[in-house]
């Protein structure tokens, strides 16, 4: 994990620097900071307990909701350079079993029941960080040749790792797992509408490849210009 970040820190840099000559050739004065803070649609990954005496298969994914937070800087009215965090301590299916009594099962390597519930669905919590970068472009500016426009309508790209930890049963004991960090990345196209100048909404969806075999991914969030 600290390889991979230290290439995800690399990127940032090289990048910032490549847009910061891009867009201020004559060291105009830059525009703003932005904070967001938004949500996301994520999968959680399967956990496997087949090695369990009652023979349980993979779970399921778990759709969840992220919250995550973004520090972006306007390099012009067309570029946005940003960095994100988001956690989760979202769920991990595990289909149980049903025993004779009606409730659903897990039952370790040494026929020992170390899950019961009610409910043959049950999730495990983990530990799940999102983190990374993105660039955006507004097209609006260049179309219209105005600036300071409420509407925005914008191309984005992001890449990003994620890292999780949960527990695992291994035999008869509960272990810490550390599974990641995974890759991420994707395209697609924003929309926002600002209600004052500093203070606005924004809608994007992306297409790419994101946590647990996702396609897509839908991004709502909240922005203020400091």
């Amino acid at each position: 994990m600290i390889k991979s970040s230290k290439y995800l820190l690399l990127v940032f840099v090289l990048t910032f620097n490549a847009l910061f000559s891009f867009a201020n050739p004559t060291n105009e004065k830059l525009r703003h900071f932005v904070l967001s803070a938004g949500v996301f649609k994520a999968n959680s990954e399967e956990v496997s307990y087949s090695y369990s005496s009652s023979g349980v298969e993979s779970g399921t994914p778990v759709p969840v909701i992220v919250p995550g937070f973004t520090v972006g800087y306007e390099l012009n009215k067309t570029f946005e350079f940003s960095g994100y965090i988001a956690y989760s301590n979202m769920g991990h299916r595990l289909l149980l079993v049903e025993n004779s009594d009606g409730m659903y099962v897990l039952i370790d390597s040494e026929g020992v029941v170390r899950l019961a519930s009610n409910d043959k669905n049950f999730t495990l919590g983990s530990n799940t960080v999102f983190y990374g970068v993105s660039l955006k472009c507004n097209f609006l500016p260049i179309i219209t040749g105005q600036e300071n426009l409420r509407f925005s309508l914008y191309a984005i790209s992001n890449f990003g790792l994620i890292s999780a930890k949960w527990k695992e049963l291994e035999g008869i004991n509960w272990m810490k797992k550390w599974n990641g960090p995974f890759t991420e990345f994707g395209l697609g196209l924003g929309v926002g509408y600002s209600f004052t100048k500093r203070m606005g909404i924004n809608f994007s969806y992306s297409l790419g490849k994101f946590y647990n075999e996702d396609k897509s991914r839908l991004y709502i969030g909240m922005g203020f210009k400091l």
